[in-house]
């Protein structure tokens, strides 16, 4: 008995997650506002692809007359209870600042990485003029300090902060109209786009470029990712990645799906009736049973422009886990 009361609330939990999916999508079906952040990589592994520096709207950014945008990104629950206190400096986790041109092209990016409330490393990164037709643009790192942290914190640190090859520069090797090819200056590895549609097929990718287990591909552009995914013997896929978007507004993303069996994660896009994306639910399943979610609400100034995004944590009966935000700040041009 007990255990028919467990699972009929979990599966209950599971379409109160799915109604709020649904409740605020039939509200969104004919309005689309494009935001000044690029909500596919948006707080994603895909951010650190530093030579596709396309986080924000070029045009909006050029329009808004912005010069700099600082975004920094708090863990912990208490730094969020006690935020308004002065007696205490919050350390934020990681501090991205991108400088852009007055068209609003990037023209740096340096990022510091905190731990313990010590600054543990710090990347300096340049970038050429111009992009590709795929929005890549050629970078170069000016800088770089690792400060190191404390022998009996190193294990700690990695586990809950990095991944090995955290930040991916790339150079261009190869482009014509069907697939644009690029290596990973570090690791060797490849990351394919396959641009022309007809050839998305497995067999067709596999003849045109042969990936490797550690490639990457891409089907569709990088402002326009239909799939991406890595392949083992030609048709075993694995990291895939699928991202849906409004028949009406091509640029509207409404959902991304992580696939890593037996875990997934699904990415909901909510959107106002002005077509404004104000939050998105991440859920994540193992086994298609429901795990947890975290529910981000986007917060906005006057301009539109999003100055803090907020994220709540709960598991399957309902318990917070953590909360965290990322605050952005923007300086403009002096006129």
């Amino acid at each position: 008995m007990k255990k028919n009361l467990i699972i009929l609330f979990l599966v209950s939990l599971f379409l109160g997650c799915s109604d709020e999916v649904k409740q605020f999508k039939a509200k969104e079906k004919f309005a689309f506002t494009p935001s000044i952040v690029n909500l596919s990589n948006l707080l994603t592994d895909e951010e650190n692809y530093i030579s596709f520096p396309n986080w924000f709207n070029d045009s909006i950014i050029s329009a808004h007359q912005i010069e700099k945008i600082v975004r920094k990104s708090f863990l912990r629950l208490e730094e969020l209870e006690n935020e308004n206190l002065k007696t205490k400096i919050f350390v934020p986790r990681e501090i991205k600042e991108f400088s852009f041109t007055e068209t609003g092209v990037i023209s740096k990016l340096i990022i510091r990485n905190f731990y313990d409330e010590k600054e543990i490393g710090s990347h300096f990164y340049s970038f050429g003029k111009n992009k590709d037709q795929n929005g890549y643009c050629k970078t170069n790192l000016q800088h770089l300090l690792y400060a190191g942290i404390e022998e009996e914190e190193e294990d700690e640190f990695f586990v809950e902060n990095l991944t090995s090859n955290q930040y991916k520069v790339y150079d261009k090797v190869e482009e014509n109209s069907l697939i644009i090819s690029y290596q990973n200056v570090e690791t060797g590895d490849y990351l394919y786009y396959v641009i022309a549609k007809k050839y998305w097929g497995a067999l067709s990718v596999d003849s045109l470029v042969s990936p490797t287990p550690k490639d990457e591909v891409v089907l569709g552009n990088q402002r326009h990712h239909f799939k991406k995914y890595q392949v083992t013997n030609k048709i075993n896929e694995s990291n895939v990645r699928l991202y849906q978007y409004d028949k009406i507004y091509p640029d509207k993303l409404l959902n991304w799906e992580l696939q890593n069996y037996p875990f997934k994660q699904k990415r909901d896009f909510i959107y106002s009736n002005n077509g404004i994306c104000f939050a998105y639910i991440d859920s994540i399943f193992s086994n298609e049973e429901f795990v947890t979610k975290t529910r981000s609400k986007i917060y906005y100034n006057k301009r539109k422009e999003p100055v803090r995004i907020t994220h709540l944590k709960q598991n399957e009966i309902g318990d917070t886990l953590f909360i965290s935000k990322d605050v952005f700040e923007y300086i403009k041009k002096e006129k």
